[in-house]
């Protein structure tokens, strides 16, 4: 078993052209076994930022 303790996530999602949102995550993970729990942290971030956050026009901004 690993144990990840915390880890946040932050997403900054941009209009990188006209009509496409790209997305930027930025994640910190505090974790016992480092490899397994940041690769848990980072695609779980990348998940979140791609397939919810950043799947709304309002929260893209302008670049």
């Amino acid at each position: 078993m690993y144990a990840c303790i915390m880890y946040m996530c932050m997403c900054i999602c941009m209009y990188t052209n006209q009509d496409m949102c790209m997305y930027v995550c930025m994640y910190v993970c505090i974790h016992i076994y480092v490899y397994v729990c940041m690769y848990v942290c980072m695609y779980t971030c990348m998940h979140v930022c791609m397939y919810d956050v950043c799947m709304y026009e309002t929260n893209c901004i302008n670049v």
